[in-house]
């Protein structure tokens, strides 16, 4: 890792988000909760990203967020950045496709690599900008024309300076080990191969990190066992891999591609648990309770062989009798995987567990690489099974570390921030809904009882977007925080070493628990020193992943709808401001936008409280939760955009409040 300055005394330090308005927040490094705002003109020349030191200058919302100043730069993020290329004379501009890049790009002559005007480029920063001065540049790489889907894995790339290459010295490393039945073993680890285990992933998946078996426990219970794939093994911390894992945080999945984490030879070889393959694991085993509890947990390095691969679907028609049960498998094996699953779920959300249980829809691709069509992605019984299986595991690995008194990483999620529930209360209640209060201490059940109260509602899918985003990001840390939506006083990431590198920390941890039964206080210092970085990097990379992915699907969406000008679209009314109404469609993976000027001729007043546009005239107001009928008329690749015109609205909200209470317990 590359040194840092050290900040300027009476300062807090911390990294920069900015925001597309034109304001900022630093999360401080020592108190990951209180964010600090940065207004407009105040960010001294950082730009997104930035590590910086700054300076407090007061509070707002009546102490509930500081306010303060950017004094100091004390690591740039930001070293090249895409953009459109307008070209100016001999040279040229760049317009940065982030929106929270300050200004555009000056490209001085002979730097252009002969691109033309209104393309995509990919350019070295060789001049920061300053608070009076454009930055400056140099095109390295001409991406196309943003109109053409096929390239937006080139821009999304630059655009959020993913790394697509590994070194050579990584690639080396991985040539140099070994596979299948010539896997060494590793301290105190078992041999496991006669167990029956299967993985069940998306029929995609290109690795397979867990795998899942059940067998018969001495009190006539069953036995559970979650099987992750030994990636510290083959990754030994401080190597090239190593680093370069941690550089990345974490794989990021495009429609039918990926950047990985870790290498292919890694990633879909030799750690993936194929079927009819020997492969190291760090297995968790643990038996369920009469009321669902987990209970007598056992961890330990093991090798085992699955059986089978699966995908969630074939797994669903062995549930349902579609699909006799394989050979090889015990009678109701995979009834008994199901019903242990339902009763781990129960004792979930017995503890006030919040169950979005939503569909996870994915992009179909044609040859041509481009959308096709939408696969609405709806759960089944094995994604329930794999899920809860996980989510035990995870929680019962979070306990027994803490348990040694050891240093970890734990996944983290704080309670929400009572002036946005306050928020989303004002929108509830217009359709008769409520959160009971207090909000600081609002317990996670309450939102469990929420959904429930309006699933099924012809504004469910718009209030479910609106719950989540009352709620704060999960992120991961040093302490053991607790999970406000599972309902959980400690969680951990351990399931998916090949894709998250917090999993892999935390592997390396339990490795060295069940080698030595203890870790030497030195090394625990060494923990807690290097443990907070890492939690603040591995959340970065995250959110990073997390906004390339959504562009993708966007920019897709995008190009696939380009063909369907004049064509007619249901939705529901998800968001409105001054200017128009946003819609989440029925049934398309993105929002589209119906300007004011298209709504029914009338004057619009903007109603704040009730986020809703009322005619003068007609009185006639569109709102978050008003279904309409909607022509497209607009689409354009950059800035991003898809506008449509009110064909006609599709049903009135209903007026009727349903009792006061319901939605809270």
């Amino acid at each position: 890792m590359p040194r840092r300055k050290k900040p300027t005394a009476g300062t807090i330090r911390g990294r920069l988000e900015r925001h597309r308005n034109g304001y900022g927040f630093v999360q401080p490094e020592t108190d990951p909760g209180r964010d600090v705002f940065i207004p407009p003109r105040r960010f001294g020349g950082a730009l997104h990203g930035d590590k910086v030191a700054v300076r407090l200058t007061g509070e707002r919302g009546g102490g509930q967020r500081r306010e303060g100043i950017v004094v100091e730069i004390l690591e740039r993020a930001v070293q090249r950045a895409a953009g459109l290329f307008r070209m100016e004379g001999n040279g040229g501009i760049v317009e940065p496709f982030d929106p929270r890049f300050p200004g555009v790009i000056r490209i001085p002559a002979g730097q252009t690599s002969r691109a033309r005007d209104g393309e995509a480029v990919g350019c070295k920063l060789t001049r920061m900008p300053g608070r009076f001065r454009p930055g400056e540049g140099q095109i390295i790489e001409v991406l196309g024309y943003p109109e053409d889907p096929v390239i937006a894995r080139r821009i999304l790339i630059w655009k959020h300076d993913l790394r697509e290459r590994f070194p050579e010295e990584v690639l080396h490393e991985c040539s140099r080990l070994k596979q299948g039945s010539d896997l060494p073993g590793s301290g105190g680890m078992v041999d496991l191969r006669h167990l029956p285990a299967i993985t069940v992933d998306p029929p995609t998946a290109r690795d397979h990190d867990d795998a899942i078996s059940l067998e018969q426990a001495a009190d006539g219970g069953v036995r559970i066992g979650v099987h992750i794939a030994d990636v510290a093994h083959f990754v030994p911390e401080g190597s090239a891999t190593d680093l370069e894992a941690r550089l990345r945080g974490t794989s990021v999945y495009f429609p039918g591609t990926c950047l990985p984490m870790l290498p292919e030879r890694l990633s879909a070889d030799i750690c993936s648990l194929l079927p009819g393959s020997d492969r190291l694991t760090m297995s968790v085993f643990f038996g369920i309770g009469p009321d669902g509890s987990v209970r007598d947990v056992r961890i330990m390095p093991g090798k085992i062989r699955s059986r089978a691969r699966m995908t969630y679907g074939q797994l669903a028609e062995i549930l349902e009798g579609k699909t006799p049960t394989p050979a090889g498998f015990p009678p109701l094996y995979f009834q008994e995987l199901e019903e242990s699953a339902r009763r781990l779920k129960s004792h979930r959300n017995s503890r006030g567990s919040i169950d979005l249980d939503l569909p996870d829809p994915s992009l179909i691709l044609g040859d041509d690489g481009r959308m096709a069509g939408i696969d609405p992605g709806e759960r089944n019984a094995a994604h329930t099974i794999i899920e809860e299986f996980m989510l035990a595991a995870n929680e019962a690995v979070a306990r027994w570390i803490f348990s040694a008194k050891v240093p970890s990483l734990y996944r983290i999620h704080e309670r929400p921030d009572p002036v946005k529930l306050e928020s989303f209360n004002s929108i509830l209640e217009q359709f008769g809904f409520h959160l009971p209060g207090p909000y600081l201490n609002l317990p996670s059940r309450a939102f469990q009882d929420l959904l429930q109260s309006f699933r099924g509602c012809p504004e469910e899918p718009v209030l479910i977007r609106l719950l989540l985003r009352s709620l704060q990001q999960a992120r991961y840390s040093e302490e053991p925080r607790g999970h406000f939506g599972l309902a959980m006083r400690m969680y951990s990431h351990f399931t998916s070493p090949i894709r998250r590198y917090p999993d892999l920390v935390v592997h390396r941890i339990l490795k060295r628990l069940l080698a030595k039964g203890s870790i030497p206080e030195i090394e625990k210092e060494a923990l807690r020193g290097s443990l907070p970085e890492i939690a603040r990097e591995s959340s970065r990379t995250e959110r990073v992943a997390e906004r390339a992915e959504r562009e993708m699907i966007d920019w897709m969406t995008i190009g696939f709808l380009s063909d369907r000008i004049g064509d007619e679209f249901s939705g529901c009314i998800s968001g409105v401001v001054r200017a128009g109404c946003f819609v989440f469609l029925d049934n398309i993976l993105v929002d589209g936008f119906i300007p004011v000027t298209s709504l029914p001729e009338d004057k619009y007043q903007f109603l704040v409280k009730r986020q809703a546009l009322r005619g003068a005239r007609t009185g006639r107001a569109f709102g978050i939760g008003v279904r309409v009928r909607l022509r497209l008329d607009r689409v354009c690749a950059w800035p991003p955009q898809i506008d449509f015109s009110l064909v006609e609205k599709e049903s009135v909200r209903r007026t009727k409040r349903r009792k006061s209470g319901r939605g809270s317990r």
